[in-house]
């Protein structure tokens, strides 16, 4: 909503309610509700998924912070990487 873009380092296994941990970066564009909107790049053949089949995935704010989490188990509010960005306006 301030016109920042936020890339996370994610655990896509639990970011997708799967076993294990698999390291992934998201990039947060917009947030709306107790969500954010992501695009997603992931996906593969393995998990039936296209690459970049989730352009605007909406992720509620609580399974995003627990899938940002290094901790293990998860803790929400822990993140590993978290990198805003702020285009500047011309």
């Amino acid at each position: 909503q301030q016109g920042y873009v936020l890339m996370l380092r994610v655990n896509s296994a639990a970011l997708n309610n799967l076993p294990g941990t698999t390291g992934h970066f998201i990039l947060a564009h917009s947030y709306t509700d107790h969500a954010f909107i992501c695009h997603d790049p992931g996906g593969s053949p393995e998990e039936g998924t296209a690459r970049n089949n989730h352009a605007d995935r909406i992720i509620p704010d609580a399974d995003l912070m627990l899938a940002a989490s290094p901790s293990s188990p998860p803790v929400a509010g822990e993140t590993s990487i978290l990198i805003a960005i702020k285009p500047k306006n011309n």
